[in-house]
């Protein structure tokens, strides 16, 4: 039974990943239904039932008993990719779908957009503050900026999808005035801790402060193509760029928090450059 249901998924998720917007729209249930039909008749698993943005990206693997290794491809009429299925226990699509080989990628709902929109520019860069963000965590050894930090990264992941969503694909938002307060609740947190710097700093004075500097030039490099994207007549929720606005002043609060823990000066201003702080110190 489990080889002929591994060979009626073989069709069915090739025939999914062929299907145009229109006939998508129409045929979706009936074969929507279909494969988690089948989903249920693999079982339960720790990668049961996983479905990722869309039709394009359908993710369905499941545990079986142990067996022989071995590889199977199918090939579709529309696709000039095959599709590998590992029976190795679990049952996966590969990433590589080909599907943006032409320079478009696709949204909820199964538009179709060019990767150069000013959409895309905006989620791409949300994407890469996330990344950013995950290498300072990685290296930064203060006890709490990096559970806060995470807990921002998995946010992030919202706020892409804030962004990327058309209306139409939307139902409830992602992203809520509350979740911008926590960021602004946490920036006042630090801004009292006794010694922390609240004036003009010099990058690169702490190794973990300089990788938060850099997620922090990203992080205004989101909110700024976010901005050009909602002024080209985009759509986005009303609380993305507060949240993005809020954030980069975290990160910055970040920065220093390192520093001041480890007992370095980052100050630009020094004996030549007297003044109020925020004046001039260059």
């Amino acid at each position: 039974m489990g080889a002929r249901l591994i060979e009626e998924f073989a069709i069915l998720v090739p025939k999914w990943e062929s299907m145009d917007s229109g006939s998508y729209k129409a045929n979706e249930p009936d074969l929507s239904n279909k494969l988690h039909t089948l989903r249920n008749s693999f079982g339960h698993g720790p990668f049961h039932n996983r479905q990722i943005c869309g039709k394009h990206n359908f993710f369905l693997a499941a545990h079986s008993q142990p067996r022989q290794s071995a590889t199977r491809q199918t090939a579709s009429p529309s696709r000039t990719a095959s599709t590998t299925i590992a029976l190795k226990g679990e049952i996966g699509m590969s990433i590589a779908t080909q599907h943006g080989d032409a320079g478009q990628t696709g949204l909820a709902g199964g538009i179709r957009i060019s990767k150069a929109d000013l959409r895309v520019e905006a989620y791409g860069s949300v994407d890469e503050l996330n990344a950013v963000l995950g290498f300072a965590r990685s290296i930064c050894r203060h006890p709490q900026i990096p559970p806060w930090t995470e807990e921002i990264q998995r946010t992030l992941f919202r706020v892409g999808a804030a962004i990327s969503t058309p209306p139409e694909g939307s139902k409830k938002p992602f992203l809520s005035n509350e979740d911008v307060d926590v960021l602004t609740n946490l920036v006042h947190q630090i801004e009292a801790t006794e010694g922390i710097l609240s004036d003009w700093s010099l990058p690169g004075a702490h190794p973990e402060s300089a990788a938060y500097e850099m997620a922090r030039t990203v992080c205004r490099r989101a909110e700024r193509a976010t901005v050009r994207f909602i002024e080209d007549g985009g759509n986005a929720e009303p609380t993305v760029i507060p949240y993005l606005n809020r954030l980069s002043d975290l990160i910055w609060l970040f920065g220093r928090l390192i520093e001041s823990t480890a007992g370095v000066d980052a100050s630009l201003r020094d004996n030549s450059s007297s003044g109020p702080n925020w004046s001039r110190a260059w």
